[in-house]
Formats: C-alpha cells, sequence, structure tokens
C-alpha cells in the first residue's frame, strides 16, 4: 500500500464544480447546498476526494424523485472532521444496506449503474484512513457520514 499524495481540498470549490457537471440533469429536480464550516479544513488525495463526492452525489440524484435536496455538509467536531452527503431520496431498504459497499451489487436498472459507484468509494475512503457509515430511512432519504 503506497502513500498517496495529500494536499489542501478544497471540499467548496469540487462540490461547486461538481454542481456544475451535473447541472443538466438535475436543474429543475435537485439543489445541491453546500454547508461547509468556515474552519473546515482538510489534507488529502484530491482525486480520492473528488471521486468520492462525484459518486455519493451520482447516488443521491438517482435516488431522487423531484424537488430534492443534496447536502453536502463538512463539519469539526472535537478530534474529528465529518463529511456527509445527505440527501431527501428514496432511501436504501434495509436488507440492501448491508450490500451497498459489495463490488458489482447493484438495484438500479440494467444500463442504469455498475455496482461500483459505493465500492471504489469505500476502497478510496479505507485507503485514506477514514470510515464511512451510511444511515437510510426509506422515502425520508439516505446520509453517507465520512469519518476523517
Amino acid at each position: 500500500n503506497k502513500p498517496y499524495e495529500k494536499e489542501s481540498v478544497d471540499l467548496k470549490k469540487i462540490v461547486a464544480s461538481l454542481r456544475e457537471i451535473f447541472y443538466n440533469k438535475i436543474k429543475d429536480k435537485v439543489e445541491i447546498v453546500i454547508e461547509i464550516e468556515e474552519n473546515f479544513t482538510l489534507e488529502a488525495n484530491i482525486g480520492f476526494v473528488t471521486q468520492i463526492l462525484l459518486n455519493l452525489i451520482s447516488n443521491s440524484i438517482d435516488a431522487i424523485k423531484d424537488n430534492g435536496i443534496i447536502k453536502v455538509i463538512a463539519k469539526n467536531n472535537e478530534q474529528k472532521k465529518y463529511v456527509i452527503v445527505s440527501d431527501n431520496g428514496t432511501g436504501i431498504p434495509g436488507e440492501n444496506i448491508e450490500n451497498i459497499f459489495n463490488a458489482f451489487f447493484t438495484t438500479k436498472e440494467v444500463g442504469k449503474g455498475t455496482g461500483l459507484g459505493l465500492y471504489i468509494v469505500k476502497d478510496m475512503v479505507m485507503k485514506l484512513n477514514w470510515q464511512i457509515n451510511v444511515r437510510s430511512e426509506l422515502n425520508k432519504g439516505t446520509d453517507f457520514i465520512i469519518t476523517i
């Protein structure tokens, strides 16, 4: 396991650029809200952080029917930092929660997903020595909580 280059990461800038990338897909359907604490700093591999957020936001967009809100929240809490991607989409059924990070697991129709997005997220989170957890409620939404 080789070390990965770390640099100061501007989360607001990454999320703003992802919002631009997804604009045509979400313009009338989803709002992406950035809630990052003023004193929040992050030293990490920028490519990994971008890929993690890209996959989590993409999944959130797919889980939202109409009038959706995706929040990207970053906050400091005592010794830890948290990055949370939260949505008000359809939620994840309980029987699927334990499988969502497995390679090739997908609930999307054929041709709509590979089942690799969350697998890649989990892999990159682990390579950064972070942790990821999920909280989900059917028809209320899902929170992916990354602990740094």
